[in-house]
């Protein structure tokens, strides 16, 4: 099936290290996308390592974005006010909506919600602890950089 209308916030797929914007529905369904490009976060399509890092906590994360580029540059941990924009209503109410296009297009490829936690660029090197960013409740909070839970999800910028 392939549906031509565009996409809000575009697909994002990891071809070796590079991560590949797409902004129409897919042709072919071979590959999984890595995620969604919003309002300039780069936010994974599911919680969890996606079998990419050992564990979603901040040494993992960390290094991991900083083996990627997108658009020829290299990928980094967003800070806190890079996340101003993707909790106001209108970008949260379009994810929430184009998740629930993408899951019932997608054979069997699932995007979560608008929901879980994510990792900021700031840190406090001498104290371990790490910013983290809530997604339902568009909040932030210092925890340990080796903490991690359920529903924490990959989340870039550039």
């Amino acid at each position: 099936m392939y549906i031509s209308k565009k996409l809000k916030f575009p697909l994002l797929y990891l071809r070796g290290t590079e991560l590949v914007l797409e902004e129409k529905f897919p042709s072919s369904f071979d590959e999984a996308p890595f995620g969604l490009y919003v309002e300039g976060l780069i936010i994974a399509r599911e919680c969890g390592t996606m079998g990419l890092v050992e564990s979603v906590t901040y040494p993992y994360v960390k290094d991991f974005l900083g083996g990627l580029t997108f658009q020829g540059k290299r990928l980094r941990l967003p800070c806190r006010n890079e996340y101003r924009l993707v909790g106001t209503y209108k970008p949260r109410a379009v994810f929430e909506k184009q998740v629930e296009r993408l899951n019932t297009n997608l054979n069997g490829v699932l995007f979560d919600g608008y929901y879980g936690s994510a990792l900021c660029g700031e840190d406090v090197e001498e104290s371990n602890l790490v910013l983290v960013y809530f997604f339902e409740s568009h909040s932030f909070s210092w925890v340990k950089k080796t903490v991690t839970w359920k529903n924490s999800r990959i989340v870039a910028t550039f």
